[in-house]
């Protein structure tokens, strides 16, 4: 029995007491949203919202349920609403950028949602992962690099793929091994955050270390198995442990993962294989062709 099992019996009890209590309605969603099933997910997040639509979460919830379960005109209007609520806050902007770039690959678009995000945000660069990206994707590297101001591990991993694709191989390798540096101190200081297992992975594959690739991508998702939280975190890192294997030739293996990943709810979506510059070891492959053959 999971621990969800337990939650779901105790809010039935909650909720049979206090039938239109918002709070109840929406952990009730999360519990759901945690089995992936994201009918009964996003039912619950309705009726809260319906009860208390000024709440910070309100809408926030149904907006993210409904990009892992790729209902991309749903999910928009979800994200509307969050905006409409709290525009000072990037997670509507997210979840918006989520449609069109992994939904519907509007690159442009995503771009211009993430402008605006930067007009009303309390802290833009809560919003740089996702500039990069969405530069990075574009192929505009010279941008990407221009979004990247901040001195963290991931702005280095990121810094290091983009310059990768400049050919300017000396900066990016320098890159990847200022993120090996201070990833490896990370994981001794936090050793229990399977990011910070999974994004050393990705440096030491980008530094060509095989062996210490392998173990620390595989150990990242060990921790945190894909099944086992509400968020994406499992999910995440797979991803990260499908793109360790791309990066290191292992390409059957590496789509076996993706292949799990889009056979779930999630944020893996084909647009965003086909986009992803990350994943160009693979378009040849016909697996990966008929993988993002078909898009939602």
């Amino acid at each position: 029995m999971s621990n969800y099992d337990g939650a779901h019996r105790e809010l039935e009890k909650a909720l049979a007491a206090e039938p239109n209590n918002s709070e109840y309605l929406s952990h009730m969603g999360m519990v759901w949203m945690a089995r992936r099933e994201m009918d009964s997910a996003i039912h619950y997040f309705e009726r809260s919202y319906e009860l208390d639509p000024h709440s910070i979460n309100q809408g926030l919830w149904a907006a993210g349920a409904c990009v892992k379960d790729r209902r991309w005109d749903e999910a928009e209007m979800w994200a509307d609403r969050y905006i409409a609520n709290r525009p000072e806050h990037k997670y509507g902007y997210f979840r918006k950028a989520d449609v069109y770039l992994y939904g519907r690959g509007d690159l442009n678009k995503a771009r211009s949602i993430l402008e605006e995000g930067l007009n009303h945000v309390r802290n833009p660069s809560d919003l740089t992962a996702m500039r990069w990206l969405v530069e990075y994707c574009s192929r505009d590297y010279e941008r990407a690099l221009n979004v990247l101001q901040s001195d963290t591990s991931r702005h280095y991993l990121a810094m290091g793929y983009t310059y990768r694709l400049m050919r300017e191989s000396e900066n990016a390798m320098a890159c990847f091994d200022s993120a090996r540096a201070r990833l490896e101190i990370l994981a001794e200081v936090r050793p229990d955050d399977s990011e910070h297992y999974s994004d050393l992975g990705l440096a030491y594959a980008a530094l060509g270390m095989k062996d210490e690739a392998i173990r620390a991508g595989e150990k990242g998702s060990e921790m945190t198995p894909i099944k086992s939280t509400l968020l994406s975190e499992g999910e995440d890192r797979l991803r990260d442990l499908a793109l360790i294997r791309t990066e290191l030739g292992d390409s059957d293996e590496a789509i076996k993962q993706l292949e799990t990943l889009l056979s779930i709810p999630g944020y893996l979506t084909r647009w965003g294989l086909r986009l992803d510059p990350r994943y160009d070891p693979l378009r040849d492959h016909p697996r990966f062709k008929k993988l993002v053959g078909t898009l939602e």
